[in-house]
């Protein structure tokens, strides 16, 4: 019988871990998608239907699904890094062109 609830205690820890898991990434998609100008709602539907908190259905917590999640939290942080990217080379030439025409206006 102890044993029985050890394996039932360490399922639920397991399940627990799970969970919080699922909800970090979950997190993490949110955060990112907002930063993004993306509708995370979207994105988390297409990792898995059961995700989306207004299904009001139980979290699916396999392997691939966590997997999933990773992969997309990822992807996204990947597009955040591309974007700022775009944004710092924007602005490094606009400041290049702006030194650029200073100069030439000083006769340089």
């Amino acid at each position: 019988m102890e044993r029985g609830l050890h394996l039932s205690s360490s399922f639920t820890e397991l399940k627990n871990d799970r969970l919080q898991l699922v909800d970090t990434y979950i997190d993490s998609i949110h955060d990112l998608s907002s930063t993004l100008g993306m509708e995370s709602s979207m994105i988390i539907t297409k990792v898995h239907p059961t995700l989306n908190e207004l299904c009001g259905i139980s979290k699916n917590i396999s392997d691939s699904i966590l997997a999933k999640l990773n992969s997309t939290v990822e992807s996204l942080k990947a597009e955040k890094q591309t974007q700022l990217e775009k944004v710092n080379i924007t602005i490094n030439v606009v400041v290049t062109s702006g030194s650029y025409y200073a100069n030439l206006g000083n006769g340089i």
